[in-house]
């Protein structure tokens, strides 16, 4: 791990930077990140990261790779543009209720090809787990992460285009929300042209659900 210190720029008040390499835990691109020394909290092992974690610092979980996971809001995946934070880690890493599991494995029914991108892609990309078709009362969602009750639509224009399935769509959300609900909606065109911005949209809006 090398040090930057260049000293006839530095005076007695600064600290060195860092070279490390980050590993987006979502895409697996690496970058190239410096970090301050007197900021950084360097964290060997995945299975203590919770005892070793450090609010106010930018925080890093050492990779069997030479690689690091970041915890700090100051860097970006230059690839999809997700920024990875611990409430997200622990989405990402929670154990999934048995149940759920299984009805993630059945195969469901669903009422369009654009369903069908969008669940085959996130199951490909994303080990977070999805409730596909979700009945809510008398509403059925697209999908939904259960434990942050958040819902996420998708717009196709057979469906959602008209006056009234406008008007309907509102209505039925309004409802919901004033159940807890949080919605996301995503028009088809977004989900086909831009499944990746999708997912990471999804990933930033689970990580501030309280």
């Amino acid at each position: 791990m090398p040090y930057f210190d260049w000293s006839e720029d530095l005076d007695d008040d600064d600290a060195a930077l860092i070279l490390i390499f980050i590993k987006c835990r979502l895409c697996s691109h690496v970058q190239e990140h410096y970090v301050n020394e007197s900021r950084a909290n360097f964290i060997y092992n995945w299975a203590g990261k919770d005892n070793s974690f450090r609010h106010g610092a930018e925080n890093f979980v050492y990779n069997s790779d030479n690689t690091y996971t970041s915890f700090s809001s100051e860097v970006v995946c230059s690839e999809c543009y997700l920024t990875w934070s611990y409430s997200l880690e622990r989405i990402w890493s929670s154990q999934v209720d048995e149940v759920i599991r299984e009805y993630q494995n059945v195969n469901p029914q669903f009422d369009s090809p654009l369903e069908v991108y969008f669940w085959t892609s996130w199951k490909e990309k994303c080990p977070i787990a999805l409730s596909p078709q979700y009945q809510c009362g008398v509403y059925r969602i697209d999908f939904v992460h259960t434990s942050t009750k958040t819902a996420i639509e998708l717009d196709g224009g057979k469906f959602h285009s008209t006056p009234y399935q406008i008007a309907h769509d509102k209505r039925r959300q309004t409802e919901l929300e004033q159940q807890g609900w949080r919605f996301l909606r995503f028009r088809g065109e977004e989900v086909f042209s831009d499944i990746d911005n999708c997912i990471v949209e999804i990933l930033h809006f689970l990580s501030k659900a309280n």
